[in-house]
Formats: C-alpha cells, structure tokens, sequence
C-alpha cells in the first residue's frame, strides 16, 4: 500500500516524508481508528483515508515537528473514523427507510436482522402489527389495512411511526449512530 502512496508525491521530499509518516505512524493511525470504530476492516479504510488526507496537506506536515504531526495525525483519525460511522449511520437510516426484509430472511442468519426484530418486537401492538405485516409478510398498505380493518393512511401513518419509534429506540440502545 505504501507505493500507491508514495505514487501519489511528486517531489523526492515528499515521497520521504509520507514513508516516514506511514512507517512511524500507521499503527498509532491504526489503533486510534480501531479504538473508535470497533472493526478491523473500519480500521484499515479509516488508515487508508488518514493516509489520503497526509498526502493531500504534506506540504503543513513537513513544516510541522513531531508532536505537531502527532496531533494532526490523531485529530484527522478521529474525524475519519467519525465520518466513516456517519456513513454508516445513513447507510442503517436508508435501509430502515426502505426495510429491505422478506419473510424468507432467517433472523438467526443475519446480526442486523437480529438487532431491527429485537427493537420491532419492542414497540407497541399496533405499530409492530403493521411493521410485521408490511416487512416480514410483504403486504401492502391496503392488504394491511384490510386485514386489521383500518384505512391505509392510518396503515401508512403507523409505518412512519414504527420507523421513528424505531431509530430512536436504536439511538437509546446505541445501535444507531446519530
């Protein structure tokens, strides 16, 4: 990985200092990454990026001294390591958003699945009612409405609902980063 890097410098200086920076700093990069993110792949995508953001500023890095470039280092992880848990908080929002289960999902089989029927089967009767009818069964919200002898505004009214009863059960139990 250390080529791609150095591939990306243009001048002999820089390409010394971005090897410096890697050889002396990636497992500090590394453990401050993985301190945050609490996954080695995370880990190394937040290193990769970190090491992005080195080349893009070596120019600040070769006039900064060791502890300067200590900090700068810790305070780029952490904001790496920040946004990449951000993204993936979006990335939960838009699949609750869209909840992509169907009745042939194994919950046993799939952590996330796991975690979303814990939270569905926390809520209140008549959210997870339409929850379950709607993302497990794959009604529509006319079927659902038919079958518990509602209107389908209300069915599609208690969706929105469970959804935000949802991501703010997610937030309590910190399972939803937000």
């Amino acid at each position: 990985m250390l080529s791609f890097y150095l591939s990306l410098a243009s001048l002999p200086e820089e390409k010394s200092k971005i090897e410096e920076i890697y050889y002396k700093y990636r497992k500090l990069i590394y453990h401050i990454a993985y301190s945050k993110l609490q996954k080695r792949e995370w880990a190394e995508d937040a290193l990769h990026d970190v090491m992005l953001a080195v080349i893009s500023n070596i120019g600040k890095l070769q006039q900064m001294n060791e502890k300067d470039t200590k900090a700068f280092l810790y305070i780029i992880t952490r904001n790496v390591a920040v946004d990449l848990l951000r993204k993936e908080q979006r990335r939960v929002a838009a699949d609750m958003e869209e909840i992509p289960i169907s009745g042939g999902v194994d919950p046993q089989q799939d952590l996330g699945v796991q975690v979303l029927a814990h939270c569905i089967a926390q809520l209140k009767p008549i959210y997870r009612d339409v929850l379950e009818l709607t993302v497990y069964y794959g009604f529509s919200a006319k079927e659902c409405a038919s079958l518990l002898k509602i209107s389908s505004v209300t069915v599609r009214k208690r969706l929105e609902r469970a959804r935000a009863l949802l991501k703010e059960q997610m937030k309590e139990e910190e399972l939803y980063v937000g």
